[in-house]
């Protein structure tokens, strides 16, 4: 309903509260062999609108996470794929084959030389999340700060999502964009979190993003300022 613009990103913080204690052993998916495609036409019709939803579902909090063959590479679901027919899925109770994940593996290469450069470069930004997931300690690991409330002024916290993960040795802070729209952003953080991030009120820090490498200022007073493209995230981390 969020990647249709039904609900509210405001939900997603009710809803790990209700999780509160048995997080970390929730498994995070977006889609299995009973849910329709992202990019189904019965779904959200485009492979990349389930972007913002997997950072989201990856980084959040210590649970596992898991990606269903295929939703790497865009795969819809089209066709009717056996006794269920034409409903968007890909299940195991059917003979059908995966026809984006069979662009993958190619004849036997494995290799994906018959994706198209949209399914290569949305596999490419599969691998780059779940390899930032892996390597960084503030997301295996750390504890989580909603910045929603804080920030109900500064953005659009129906369609934007900001929170913090942390450790002593690492900081995070992750935004989203699930809207299709540009979005100009302000976030800022508490005075209580900065102090119990060891950032003064007077800092200004640098934060880079893991995701794309861009860096970004960070001043305790005001916040950082930033432009978020069409269903974007960035996964910023304060380096000083």
């Amino acid at each position: 309903q969020m990647l249709n613009g039904e609900r509210s990103t405001k939900d997603i913080f009710q809803i790990q509260n209700r999780l509160a204690g048995i997080n970390h052993n929730m498994l995070h998916f977006l889609e299995n062999h009973d849910e329709q495609r992202l990019a189904s036409k019965f779904f959200a019709g485009d492979m990349w609108k389930g972007a913002p939803a997997m950072v989201i579902s990856a980084t959040i909090d210590k649970g596992p996470v898991m990606i269903f063959f295929g939703q790497e590479v865009g795969e819809p679901g089209n066709g009717a794929e056996g006794f269920s027919g034409d409903d968007g899925r890909t299940t195991h109770f059917d003979y059908w084959g995966v026809p984006a994940h069979q662009q993958w593996m190619n004849e036997g290469k494995f290799d994906g030389g018959k994706l198209n450069p949209a399914q290569k470069n949305l596999r490419n930004f599969y691998q780059k999340l779940l390899n930032v997931c892996l390597r960084n300690e503030a997301i295996r690991q750390g504890h989580f700060f909603d910045l929603q409330y804080f920030n109900k002024k500064n953005y659009d916290t129906d369609k934007v999502f900001a929170f913090l993960r942390y450790t002593d040795k690492q900081k995070l802070l992750v935004i989203v964009n699930f809207d299709t729209k540009v979005k100009e952003v302000k976030v800022m953080i508490p005075e209580k979190t900065l102090e119990e991030l060891s950032l003064s009120a007077s800092a200004s820090t640098e934060l880079k993003d893991l995701l794309s490498e861009k860096s970004l200022n960070f001043k305790s007073e005001s916040g950082a300022n930033l432009r978020l493209e069409a269903l974007q995230s960035y996964i910023f981390e304060f380096k000083n």
